[in-house]
């Protein structure tokens, strides 16, 4: 299970399950690479994924998680807190031949940026 790999911190076997030609949607100004992942693994090392809730439709698989992580490195200018933040999302993948060939994914982000103390609460 990728999300294993994840919370493993194995970023090599995580990105496996994505197509070579991959194309990412959400999180940001698009395209957006397998980069990325990287990125989010060195801004919040140790953190882990939990999947609340999958759905299979064809070759679509929707995923609704949770996810940890400890602020421990630099994230879109954001100096490291130290703190431990916990973001909710949703992402779509489309399948073929065994990899992710597609991603669409949202996260609350809002809150992400005010447990950072980046924004203020609402």
């Amino acid at each position: 299970m990728p999300s294993l790999n994840w919370n493993k911190g194995d970023l090599v076997s995580y990105l496996e399950m994505y197509d070579e030609d991959v194309v990412l949607h959400g999180y940001g100004p698009e395209p957006i690479g397998k980069g990325f992942y990287a990125e989010m693994m060195e801004s919040f090392p140790g953190s882990t994924v939990h999947l609340d809730e999958l759905l299979e439709v064809d070759d679509r698989l929707i995923i609704r998680y949770t996810q940890a992580r400890p602020h421990r490195g630099e994230f879109v200018g954001i100096e490291p807190t130290g703190r431990t933040v916990d973001m909710v999302g949703i992402c779509m993948d489309r399948h073929a031949d065994g990899h992710v060939v597609e991603r669409y994914s949202v996260a609350d982000m809002q809150t992400v940026f005010e447990q950072l103390g980046a924004w203020p609460a609402t």
